[in-house]
């Protein structure tokens, strides 16, 4: 995001609670501003807020706005001509579509955000990606299905992730097997949640 305008300072909640009444209470205006991004081709900022907006929605289980938004997010990666940004939303509309219980969909999403990861070179993409289409084959009973679960390491200067599915599901840690050894940030691409909101069921990350 570019730095604020002089005389604007963002807000600080002071815990949870606090960052969750003030999602609730902008809710519409943050949507409008999804929206106003993409009317203003502002294309980078549509993906961000949309982005942004991925916890508050699984926290209130708000799917149509986190379906809609990550399906704005998409096609403004499109336009960008980002893979990276294309797989993030993919990856979004998976965990939404399995949060709604379409595990078919959130496999084929997390299966389109793999090929895109693939693409980008982007490796802890492939992970979570990889991680994710593993898991989903295992809750559809695909259990002949092991080229895309099976253990799969890579390697670089900056970090080494070993992804190993899991057959069992419960706590966040059975759903997430990913190591990862790096200094680095996440890109926004592979950013975002790692552990299910209370009150929702583990899922993909």
């Amino acid at each position: 995001m570019a730095p604020a305008r002089p005389g604007a300072a963002p807000e600080e909640p002071a815990d949870l609670a606090a960052a969750l009444a003030w999602f609730t209470a902008e809710h519409l205006v943050l949507l409008d501003a999804v929206d106003i991004a993409v009317r203003s081709d502002r294309d980078r900022y549509a993906w961000l807020l949309a982005h942004a907006l991925e916890t508050y929605f699984d926290y209130r289980g708000h799917w149509h706005d986190w379906a809609a938004s990550q399906h704005t997010a998409l096609d403004a990666a499109r336009r960008l001509a980002d893979p990276s940004w294309q797989a993030g939303a993919h990856r979004g509309l998976g965990w939404v579509c399995d949060q709604q219980g379409s595990q078919d969909d959130a496999l084929a999403h997390n299966e389109q955000a793999l090929a895109l990861y693939r693409q980008a070179g982007h490796r802890a993409g492939q992970a979570k990606a990889l991680n994710n289409t593993g898991w989903l084959h295992i809750m559809l009973g695909h259990y002949d299905r092991h080229s895309p679960t099976a253990p799969r390491p890579w390697t670089s200067t900056s970090r080494s992730v070993t992804v190993t599915p899991r057959p069992e599901r419960g706590t966040a840690s059975d759903t997430h097997t990913i190591t990862s050894r790096s200094t680095a940030m996440p890109s926004p691409a592979t950013s975002g949640p790692s552990r299910p909101a209370p009150g929702t069921r583990a899922r993909p990350g």
